[in-house]
């Protein structure tokens, strides 16, 4: 992605949904129903904010060093919570298995893990509550747009907070796959997820994408805090495995996304 707009500070957020007519009709039900790794970064970044708020906690029980406690933790969240998004993304046996196997080798009692995943989920529920007086507070200027690109039918072109972004229909349609398999019931959450990794993919590269949210919509999003800017600037103190996950995305942004 290029982009002709600066960087701003990394403690922006981009979290708030909007109002989006229902995303049904663009989905092909020739599309196999299969989450790739993709999906796991639209909800590490939606509860970054939880690991970084228990991540002390997380440290002492599970006795693990701060560069495996991250991915620890979401995978651990994953299988066995279900946050207001109900992810069910862990559909594979041997994800499944990897994860058991990962989690079998932690050093944790489980009245502690009990009592983490309880107070995870009084934190959701917080957020959530948060969430929802934002996007009531939301300017119809703020609402997103999804619709073919003139200038290039091959494209569609997505707006949000009076900033557009094109994207390959074939990408659009592979994330809105992700999106349905964890919320079937709100579809205006899709632009969300597509706007976080947009601000992900921005972070990493530089490309100054989020200098062009306009300000009371970073405002808003901002108090939700739901997607912070430090979780893209440690790639390098990653375990092997997630540097593999974050690369494969990278990778997909670079083949199917293009600046407006």
């Amino acid at each position: 992605m290029n982009a002709s707009t600066t960087t701003t500070s990394s403690a922006l957020t981009l979290a708030i949904p909007t109002q989006t007519p229902s995303l049904s009709s663009h989905l092909s039900s020739s599309h196999p129903q299969t989450p790739p790794s993709l999906s796991h970064e639209l909800l590490r970044y939606r509860t970054f904010e939880l690991q970084k708020k228990l991540l002390p906690t997380l440290l002492s029980q599970y006795n693990t060093s701060p560069k495996q406690a991250p991915m620890i933790f979401s995978r651990y969240h994953f299988s066995n919570i279900k946050p207001e998004i109900d992810p069910i993304l862990l559909t594979g046996e041997n994800e499944q298995n990897c994860i058991s196997s990962e989690l079998q080798k932690l050093d944790f009692k489980p009245k502690k893990v009990t009592k983490l995943m309880r107070d995870l989920r009084t934190l959701l529920s917080k957020n959530y509550r948060t969430y929802l007086s934002n996007l009531k507070r939301l300017q119809p200027s703020s609402f997103a747009k999804i619709k073919l690109d003139t200038s290039d039918p091959s494209l569609l072109k997505l707006t949000y907070g009076g900033i557009t972004q094109r994207i390959n229909p074939p990408h659009f349609h592979r994330l809105q796959i992700q999106h349905g398999l964890y919320s079937n019931k709100d579809s205006s959450m899709f632009l969300v997820d597509v706007f976080t990794l947009l601000l992900r993919y921005d972070a990493l590269s530089g490309t100054g994408f989020q200098a062009a949210v306009p300000s009371p919509v970073l405002d808003n999003m901002h108090e939700q805090g739901d997607v912070r800017m430090e979780c893209f600037a440690v790639r390098g103190e990653r375990s092997s495995e997630a540097t593999r996950m974050w690369s494969e995305s990278d990778d997909t942004f670079k083949t199917h996304t293009k600046a407006a």
